[in-house]
């Protein structure tokens, strides 16, 4: 198992500013960082999807539809970046490329599982939370705005 000095700190390949802006936001956390890499629209949909089969782009495209074709290509790199998915070309005519997921993203399953059952869970919980911290702000800046 690798020590905490060998894993980079946050904001090592960071591609966006809203990565950078995180990883300055919480400091050097290699978890915050992994967290924020799946932390978009469509990352654990592509990565859920593949957990089926290995898969050709369009096939991916056609069954996360209404995807983009940028946001599915921006998602895949990403996973095939951090190790989570393998990209396999396939010599033929026209060229085939096969997108799976790797053992390491197969690790993920479980956890993911488990985190997908908490949710449905205790959404009703978090929706009524929700509804009461709104309705909390709103009472609170009425009494703001009334002085």
């Amino acid at each position: 198992m690798e020590s905490d000095s060998q894993v980079p700190p946050c904001g090592g390949g960071l591609e966006s500013s809203r990565e950078v802006s995180a990883s300055l936001a919480f400091g050097p956390c290699p978890t915050h960082w992994l967290f924020c890499q799946f932390a978009d629209r469509w990352t654990l949909p592509v990565l859920s999807t593949l957990q089926l089969s290995a898969m050709r782009f369009n096939e991916v495209q056609v069954s996360l539809h209404p995807i983009s074709r940028r946001m599915l290509s921006r998602s895949l790199q990403k996973l095939v970046r951090i190790g989570l998915v393998t990209r396999t070309v396939v010599p033929s005519a026209p060229r085939q490329v096969h997108y799976e997921v790797s053992a390491l993203g197969r690790s993920l399953a479980q956890p993911l599982g488990l985190l997908i059952q908490w949710s449905q869970h205790n959404i009703e919980a978090v929706r009524q939370a929700r509804a009461l911290s709104t309705d909390d702000n709103m009472q609170s800046n009425t009494a703001v705005t009334a002085r």
